[in-house]
């Protein structure tokens, strides 16, 4: 028996029928995340579903007018009603894909992996870009997720978003982020180096000025990437630019691109987490033509404007 199915029948011996349903209704509430789910699906595995609330029967209008609706008694969900509504809940799969695999919690990796027990799998993802604080707790849950099947693995060793020149820059923090691993090669070149630039006057002053330079530079979207915390001022910043500009954190980044991005302060979004150095790579990787990155004072910039993680 299954460490969770033991779980399980310990937690029925505790709650009743009745105190299953409070849990139910007490999680019942406005703002749970995408994370919540999968704590949800893990209370309802150990748990077991609360019983459904009774249904009155559909009356006929005459039965509201002749007084029958008091007669007609409540009838409690069969065992043969419940058997067959749970075999209308899908709850096994025979093939599963998991995209962006390298961002799964454990406890997503556990609620994917009982819907997949017996099904082949096609999961994607890239480690490099992970966010998860743990990879290794991560990469312990998807193995026992996917179990003792048979597996094959294929790695991409192609860059097509971006060009050599931001490929190579980006290079460099994949080396810190995760020592040993081979970056993807990139299949065309613009001539167009990063650059760098140091805060003078303000972050403010700085981060707008360079994002009105990459506008006339490009003729698309420009994002502005700065760390979590500096979200909304970035937002004020960037006031007026137009709907051409965007301000995100690094997190938001993922999965994006852009013509043209600006990178503020590497340093910053690299110490805001344990996977700060994944992050920022993913951060640097989001142009498909230019690059600027603004080093401020904790970036420790040489007299080039190159911020200490992306030196030689």
């Amino acid at each position: 028996m299954t460490d969770e199915r033991r779980l399980g029948r310990w937690a029925r011996r505790i709650l009743n029928p009745g105190e299953i349903r409070k849990v139910a209704r007490s999680l019942k509430r406005d703002g749970r995340s995408v994370h919540d789910i999968a704590l949800l699906d893990e209370l309802q595995a150990i748990l077991g579903a609360p019983a459904r609330p009774r249904k009155k029967r559909e009356l006929d209008p005459l039965d509201q007018l002749t007084g029958l609706e008091e007669l007609m008694p409540v009838r409690e969900e069969s065992q043969r009603e419940r058997a067959e509504r749970l075999a209308q809940e899908r709850t096994e799969y025979a093939h599963v894909i998991v995209d962006e695999a390298q961002d799964l919690t454990p406890m997503q990796w556990r609620m994917v992996g009982r819907r997949g027990r017996h099904a082949t799998w096609t999961v994607v993802g890239d480690p490099a870009q992970s966010s998860w604080s743990d990879p290794d707790e991560a990469a312990q849950a998807r193995d026992e997720a996917l179990g003792t099947r048979p597996r094959r693995r294929f790695q991409l060793t192609v860059n097509y978003r971006n060009p050599a020149e931001i490929a190579e820059l980006a290079s460099k923090v994949l080396a810190l982020a995760m020592p040993g691993s081979e970056s993807p090669k990139a299949v065309r070149s613009t001539g167009v180096e990063p650059r760098f630039t140091v805060v003078e006057n303000t972050l403010a002053e700085t981060v707008r000025d360079e994002a009105a330079r990459l506008l006339e530079r490009v003729d698309g979207t420009v994002g502005v990437v700065v760390a979590m915390q500096r979200r909304a001022e970035a937002r004020r910043w960037l006031a007026g630019l137009g709907d051409r500009v965007v301000a995100l954190g690094s997190l938001e980044a993922k999965g994006l691109e852009y013509d043209a991005t600006v990178v503020v302060s590497p340093a910053e979004i690299a110490d805001e987490s344990p996977a700060g150095l994944r992050v920022l790579y993913v951060a640097l990787t989001r142009a498909t033509q230019q690059l600027t990155v603004v080093s401020a004072e904790r970036d420790e910039p040489d007299a080039a404007g190159v911020p200490d993680l992306l030196r030689d």
